[in-house]
């Protein structure tokens, strides 16, 4: 029989001070930044109802749109099938400590169907089922004033959706044998409120999750334009991201086996903004990405200015080096016709990031193929 991951003592830092038991609850992976009272155990809420993005119909095994997710987690959060979610390791995922990596193991028991006719079928979906591709995300829900949600008064919901830092393989092959579904978050110190307080919860502290959702990386034109069908397609791809959120869902789709296979035989160029190199998250891991054929630059705000002056936003900076530089997006695609290529684009917004997209485009990469897995 598999066994979910007993959590361990807390440490003297962070919110834990306690060993805390497992319970069936999970957590939701948006904040919208109010406190709502917990429903009464006995309630376990509908689950998320799937829009036009991601998959289809409703019910536990659906994966929902992010807008679904949001609505539903600013509208009625105690309607959300949350998970209850223990942190199993919180560890340095920068060199200066900002960054962290939040090992969760989220609540995900599964029967199994035996008979004659019937041999170990699994009997529902499990959690972990809906992680599909990278760039999904999921809700996240806390106690404000404790280090666990069970029986807390001061339910917290992030404002934010947290994207799962794990890839779908890692997380299914890390929890094959168990009770439990094993992912990663990446949080900051440097963050919102949220994230500062999620980034220093402790081994045996608990939150809450909601269902994965999103679609990963897709067009914002064409939904069955996405980041596997540029796969499938052999098309070379641009990888842009800035800051812990942004590198959070690259980092799942670089550890991911169809893309490490796909950098195999295609360009695959990353660009990685940061505020400085000391606060840069994975640098341990950007030599595994490229020795599987990704080419990875680093570029750290502190570093780059505007050029009239002022400090260089994540997105002037990208279109710099990226547009800009010697031989223009031809040489950053290897010499392949930009008409091509495909780009993942994440952690960028506002006008500058419109403005990169518009960029972009008029350099030969087809707009449908500039996918985003921002919410």
């Amino acid at each position: 029989m598999a066994h979910a991951l007993p959590p361990s003592t807390c440490p003297t830092a962070g919110f834990c001070r306690r060993p805390v038991p497992p319970t069936p609850f999970s957590a939701s992976p948006h904040t919208v930044g109010h406190r709502h009272r917990r429903r009464p155990p006995s309630h376990t809420g509908p689950d998320l109802v799937c829009a036009a993005t991601g998959a289809g119909g409703s019910g536990s095994g659906a994966a929902g749109t992010l807008a679904a997710l949001t609505h539903q987690v600013e509208t009625a959060p105690d309607e959300v099938q949350w998970n209850r979610a223990t942190v199993v390791a919180n560890r340095e995922a920068s060199a200066d400590g900002s960054a962290r990596t939040l090992l969760l193991s989220v609540e995900d028991h599964v029967t199994f169907l035996e008979g004659r006719k019937v041999r170990h079928v699994q009997e529902k979906r499990r959690w972990v089922d809906n992680y599909r591709v990278p760039g999904q995300f999921v809700a996240v829900r806390y106690c404000a004033e404790g280090p666990t949600t069970e029986e807390c008064s001061q339910l917290r919901v992030a404002a934010r959706l947290q994207s799962l830092a794990s890839s779908p393989y890692e997380a299914r092959r890390d929890s094959a044998m168990l009770d439990a579904s094993l992912v990663e978050l990446l949080v900051s110190r440097a963050g919102d409120a949220d994230e500062r307080h999620l980034a220093e919860l402790g081994p045996g502290c608990m939150i809450d999750v909601s269902p994965v959702a999103g679609a990963g990386f897709a067009s914002l034109f064409n939904s069955e334009v996405n980041m596997m069908a540029a796969l499938e397609g052999g098309h070379p791809l641009v990888v842009l991201c800035a800051g812990p959120r942004g590198v959070a869902p690259v980092r799942a789709a670089l550890s991911w086996t169809p893309v490490l296979a796909h950098a195999g035989s295609c360009r695959v160029a990353v660009f990685y903004v940061a505020g400085s190199q000391s606060s840069a998250a994975y640098l341990l891991e950007w030599d595994n990405w490229r020795e599987a054929g990704a080419h990875v630059q680093t570029l750290y705000l502190e570093e780059n200015g505007s050029g009239n002056g002022g400090a260089a936003t994540a997105e002037q900076l990208l279109e710099r080096v990226v547009l800009e530089g010697e031989g223009g997006l031809k040489a950053v695609l290897g010499g392949a016709d930009p008409a091509t290529a495909a780009v993942l684009m994440s952690g960028l917004g506002g006008e500058g990031a419109a403005q990169l997209t518009r960029r972009l485009g008029a350099a030969g990469i087809p707009s449908e193929r500039i996918m985003f897995c921002d919410y």
